[in-house]
This record gives C-alpha cells, sequence and structure tokens, in this order.
C-alpha cells in the first residue's frame, strides 16, 4: 500500500506517493496556477480577482528557458479557471503559461 505525502513547494501543492521500499515515487500539481511573469504583474492580477472574489495566492515560480530573473504566477483552485481566464482577458493581463493539476 503506497504512503502519501503532500508538500507545499514554491506555493503549489504536490501530492506524492511512495511505494514499499521508495523504488516508485511520483508527484503531481493539486490545484492550478497562472505563470504571468514578474511579481507586479502577478500583484495586479491578485487585486483584480480579490475584486471579482477570487481568492488566489501569489507564488514564486520556476523561469522559463528564455527568460531571465524570477518568475512569478497565481496559485487557484481549478473549480475557478473559467472565472479567471474570463476576469484576467477582460482587464488585459496576459498569463504566460496555465498549468493545471488534479
Amino acid at each position: 500500500m503506497p504512503t502519501s505525502l503532500f508538500l507545499l513547494s514554491r506555493g503549489s501543492l504536490f501530492a506524492y506517493s511512495f511505494r514499499k521500499g521508495g523504488v516508485e515515487m511520483e508527484g503531481q500539481l493539486i490545484g492550478c496556477r497562472a505563470d504571468v511573469g514578474s511579481l507586479t504583474a502577478a500583484l495586479k492580477a491578485q487585486k483584480v480577482l480579490s475584486r471579482a472574489a477570487i481568492p488566489t495566492t501569489v507564488v514564486k515560480t520556476e523561469p522559463s528557458a528564455k527568460s531571465r530573473g524570477c518568475s512569478y504566477g497565481l496559485s487557484f483552485s481549478c473549480s475557478q479557471l473559467g472565472n479567471l481566464q474570463s476576469v484576467l482577458e477582460r482587464e488585459g493581463i496576459r498569463v504566460k503559461r496555465w498549468m493545471q493539476g488534479n
């Protein structure tokens, strides 16, 4: 029977399953994330979404191979994905990458 571990890493929650002997390990993102780039953009998006009653958490993310410096995004419940996309599009806030977990 596998053992489960939940780990919060850089603002994203991951679930890991360990099998006897520690041979197998799988990690899955729980929740969703929208990577927007700069901290300023992430804070602006969070403020806009807060006004629309959509709770988010600003998280530091891994920058892409092309970008330099720090990269930030918003972690949120996947049940809010459609609402979040609508609000950000209406406000002209560009999302560089969408990540969806379980």
